[in-house]
């Protein structure tokens, strides 16, 4: 039985940070995302966030005066600081005003995801369920996937690619949203191809219907039809906030 998503948010003013962060947390969570503090507080008001990420610097206040807040008023939300400080004193005072976790930028993508799906289950958060399409399933938390009862172990980064691509299935994902998402943009398009080639010998070639396809000049969609790019939408990073 599939669930939910989670839903997360991101409290970030700096533009491309954000941008990265939505491409990444897409395929496990559902996203929003606030610029400053008053943009955030709607969202808290009328969302059930499970988790949240805080830059300490924002434009209108301070993430940790924030943290404070949420801890008091949403007992049983997780709670991670995002900071380019990486100094004990500002470590510290976050944990005393109610933060969970504290990442140092830059971090590992695959780190943060582990962290946050760790907090979640400490916070007694259902984790982020199973993805589907047609006879695919994904588990994003553990990597393990089902074609046609067939099990499929993938390895970290397979798993990440293919979670986003089942979450935006039918629309075109760009080849540098992918690495942005998946590789934190520390990669190269030769090291997307030889993944991809990797998840397409696992997922698509024991069968005689392909869903990876590749879009040529833009990216990758996961669709049981030959994609043509006159009818397919293309997405990126920014379709997500």
């Amino acid at each position: 039985m599939s669930h939910h998503p989670l839903k997360a948010l991101i409290v970030e003013d700096d533009h491309d940070t954000l941008i990265t962060l939505c491409a990444l947390l897409s395929p496990y969570y559902i996203v929003r995302t606030a610029n400053t503090v008053q943009d955030a507080l709607p969202i808290l008001e009328t969302t059930d966030i499970a988790i949240a990420l805080l830059d300490i610097h924002l434009p209108d206040g301070n993430g940790i005066a924030l943290c404070d807040s949420l801890r008091r008023r949403f007992p049983d939300m997780g709670i991670i600081m995002l900071s380019g400080e990486d100094i004990t004193p500002t470590k510290l005072k976050s944990f005393s005003h109610g933060a969970d976790d504290y990442m140092t930028k830059p971090y590992s993508p695959l780190e943060l995801i582990a962290r946050m799906q760790r907090l979640t289950r400490k916070m007694g958060q259902q984790e982020p369920g199973f993805l589907s399409y047609h006879d695919l399933t994904l588990n994003p938390a553990t990597g393990e996937a089902t074609r046609n009862e067939i099990n499929i172990h993938l390895r970290p980064k397979e798993a990440a690619i293919l979670s986003l691509l089942m979450r935006h299935s039918e629309r075109t994902i760009t080849t540098s949203t992918l690495i942005r998402s998946v590789w934190a943009g520390e990669a190269d398009t030769g090291t997307l191809l030889a993944t991809m080639k990797n998840l397409r010998a696992k997922i698509d070639k024991p069968f005689p219907q392909h869903y990876l396809h590749t879009v040529r000049g833009y990216g990758y969609v996961l669709t049981f039809k030959v994609p043509q790019l006159s009818n397919t939408s293309v997405s990126t990073a920014e379709s997500y906030q």
